[in-house]
């Protein structure tokens, strides 16, 4: 679910840009019309990958309230002799 308010954009360090504006909007216009984000990508000639990318990368700027996914990195070292570090999905 997205949430937008007047302080929407308070939490960003940088101000929104003309594009991320360009993403922004429609990602407004589809939660107020409670559509899915494929729904209303079909219906407005739009890609819902682009959207869902968008979304993310607007939820991580601080442009848009949402839950922020936080890679996980976990230590592995086989037999003391060689690091290596994973990043797991959570």
């Amino acid at each position: 679910m997205l949430v937008f308010s007047q302080s929407e954009h308070a939490m960003a360090n940088k101000p929104i840009t003309e594009r991320q504006q360009y993403w922004l909007d429609p990602l407004k216009r589809a939660a107020a019309s409670r559509d899915s984000l494929v729904d209303y990508a079909k219906t407005h000639d739009l890609k819902a990958k682009d959207l869902y990318a968008w979304k993310t990368r607007l939820i991580e700027l601080g442009h848009l309230r949402g839950k922020r996914k936080k890679s996980k990195f976990v230590s592995v070292i086989p037999n003391g002799s060689l690091r290596i570090t994973t990043e797991l999905d959570v």
